[in-house]
Formats: structure tokens, C-alpha cells, sequence
């Protein structure tokens, strides 16, 4: 594992943008079994998406925008820019982080630049942030972590008649600064890359881009329709056993213990993933572990900071957290983080309507 320790780190704001759309399973009396048995087995109750094709960028820059504001930093100050997500606007082309860069206009000293990870991208996140703070020259950084999930979707209609969804859409922003007064931070990153046949999504990228055929036989001789897959079981076992594993050694290491901490933030996966971390952890009730599985679903990507803004953002009163961060996710990678956060400084989750459509492609029909 990489074990990493960062002094005098502070956090300056947390946001979480989501879209104005708010889906909600029906699972009434009158719902089938399936549905009642999803909600149980998921936890999940609602979740934010785009009906309008909002992307990352859009939800990033209302969350960015936001930050700044409580921050009280004038976006000409950012040092860098750093986008966590599995699905920028351009797969393969200009990052995320850039076209912030250009709708901002931030200064050219400023560095944008992605990383393409999905649900551990916090620990993972704060660890590059936090290495450019090091430097004497950097002292302000912008985290923006989310991924999209319309895209997997054919229509507007399609979403509309989902019956039954487990992942939603959101942005979060974390901005970090050093400052003589900021605290001693820990980060643990792990990896394990045979396991990327549990969480993958096959057709995306070049590898299979001129496979096409909409439906797949994996290596395993499972079948796979193009789109995010994932072997449910063996992530449940991975995380009640490799990550809770994982995390009592990362505590043990920092001479720490659950009742350390002001609350455990997990990455929201689903609710039988989190009831497994805790059996095998075996916490007891005292333990905080804000949820927000039921109202926004997996937010991938975001997860961590919409269960940080969603907990913690209508408290406008003075109070200095100890949190622990566990994500984990595609990869496999996962990883931990324990750090300090004044709850003054987080922002309750608000939507936006906003859709920059500055480089949607039209067609050419002058020809035709």
C-alpha cells in the first residue's frame, strides 16, 4: 500500500452540485416483489439525473463556483484544477479539468488535468492535491470529483420508465490550501488490478472500439451487454473482506480507532455492501456512518462528498471534524484518508439547471 502523511493541510470548502431532475422508485404497496426486494437489497429510494445531457463540466463548475464563494478565494488564485471521473466530455481528448479552465477562465498558471477513476476517487484525489501543496509555489487547489450516467441510457424516456436504478449523478468540489495552522493528514491508496474483470466497463475506450455488437461473451464466458458491469458478489466479498481488512490495518498504523473519528465516510455503494464493511468490522452503534444511498443513489465518483454535504451542510455552527474516508471501487483501487473539516465550510447539495452547450455538435446540412 502507498502510505502517505501530509502536514499543515486544510480544507477551505466542500460542495455538491446535482441535476434538477429527481427520480423516485415507486416501491408502494401496490409494487412488484422485485421492486421491493431491489430497495431492500440497494437501499436506494431516489436518485439525481440529467434529462438535459449535463455533463460533469456543467455540474463541476456550479460546485467549483459555489466552493469559491464560501472559500472566499477569487478563482485567478487556483493553482490547479484536478477532475476525478470516468466519463469526460471527451474520451480520449481534452480533459475535464481544461474545460473548466476555458468556462472559468482561470489563470494560465493554473494546472488542469483529469484522473480516471470512479468510486475511490477521494483518497485518491486528495493524495495528488495534497502532493502539489508540498510544493512552496502551490497554494490552492480545486478537487472536483463525479461521473454521468445518462449517457448509459438511450433516451429521456428510457430514464423516465426505469423501473428500478442504482447509480445517480453528482459533482463535489473540495477545495485544499496549506496554511501554517492547517493539520496532519493520512492517506492510504491500495490496488488490484486482477481484479478488474468485477468492475469494468468492456466497450468503452479503444480496446473493443471496433467491436461494436451491443452484446459480448467476457473472457469468462459471461454475457455482457455494453455498459458498466459489474459481478455483484464478488465485490460485496471484496469489500466486507479485502477493504474492512484494509482499513483496520490503516487504523492500527495511525494508532487510531473507529471512536477517533466524528464519522466514517463510505463510499455508497449500496446498502448491503455497507451493512457487510460493518459486520466485518464490527462496529458498534456509536460509530457514525452518515447515509446517503437512499436519497441520491451511487453517485460513483462523487459519493464520498455528496455523503460529506448531505451529513454535515445545514450545520452552520462551529464544529471541527475528524473523519475517515473509505472508498473503493473500479480498478480495483481503494483507499483511506483521515482528515480535519470545520462544518461551517460545507455546503448542503443544490441543483442546477445549467447546460453549457458551447460545443455540442450540429450537423452539416449545407450539403444535403
Amino acid at each position: 500500500m502507498a502510505d502517505l502523511t501530509f502536514s499543515s493541510m486544510a480544507v477551505k470548502a466542500v460542495t455538491c452540485c446535482v441535476p434538477s431532475f429527481l427520480q423516485t422508485i415507486k416501491d408502494g404497496p401496490e409494487a412488484s416483489r422485485y421492486v421491493k426486494m431491489f430497495v431492500k437489497n440497494t437501499g436506494v429510494h431516489s436518485r439525481y439525473i440529467s434529462l438535459t445531457e449535463q455533463t460533469c463540466v456543467d455540474l463541476g463548475i456550479a460546485a467549483l463556483q459555489r466552493a469559491l464563494a464560501i472559500a472566499a478565494w477569487d478563482k485567478s488564485e487556483l493553482d490547479a484544477v484536478i477532475f476525478v471521473t470516468q466519463t469526460p466530455d471527451y474520451a480520449g481528448g481534452t480533459c475535464n479539468a481544461l474545460f473548466v479552465h476555458h468556462y472559468l477562465n482561470l489563470a494560465q498558471k493554473c494546472a488542469c488535468f483529469d484522473l480516471p477513476l470512479g468510486c475511490s476517487a477521494l483518497p485518491y484525489g486528495m493524495s495528488v492535491a495534497c502532493s502539489y501543496l508540498l510544493n512552496p509555489h502551490m497554494h490552492k487547489v480545486a478537487l472536483l470529483c463525479g461521473d454521468a450516467q445518462w449517457p448509459n441510457y438511450a433516451s429521456v424516456e428510457e430514464i423516465k420508465q426505469s423501473e428500478t436504478f442504482l447509480m445517480g449523478e453528482a459533482v463535489g468540489c473540495m477545495l485544499l490550501a496549506r496554511e501554517s495552522q492547517g493539520t496532519d493528514w493520512h492517506i492510504s491508496l491500495f490496488s488490484e488490478g486482477h481484479g478488474y474483470k468485477h468492475l469494468c466497463h468492456f466497450a468503452s475506450g479503444i480496446k473493443n472500439s471496433w467491436r461494436k455488437a451491443g452484446k459480448y461473451i467476457l473472457p469468462n464466458g459471461e454475457k455482457y451487454v455494453a455498459g458498466n458491469y459489474m459481478d455483484g458478489l464478488e465485490i460485496s466479498m471484496f469489500a466486507a473482506g479485502t477493504v474492512a481488512k484494509s482499513l483496520q490495518q490503516f487504523w492500527q498504523q495511525n494508532h487510531t480507532i473507529p471512536s477517533c473519528y466524528d464519522a466514517l465516510i463510505l463510499h455508497q455503494a449500496n446498502a448491503q455492501i455497507i451493512k457487510g464493511i460493518k459486520k466485518s468490522l464490527q462496529l458498534s452503534e456509536e460509530v457514525k456512518i452518515p447515509l446517503s444511498i437512499s436519497k441520491y443513489g451511487n453517485t460513483s465518483a462523487a459519493s464520498s462528498l455528496v455523503t460529506i454535504c448531505d451529513a454535515f451542510g445545514a450545520d452552520k455552527d462551529a464544529h471541527e471534524l475528524r473523519l475517515c474516508n473509505a472508498a473503493f471501487g473500479i480498478g480495483l483501487s481503494w483507499g483511506f484518508s483521515d482528515f480535519y473539516l470545520n462544518t461551517q465550510l460545507v455546503d448542503p447539495i443544490f441543483s442546477t439547471d445549467m447546460v453549457l452547450s458551447e460545443h455540442f455538435l450540429k450537423p452539416d446540412t449545407a450539403n444535403v
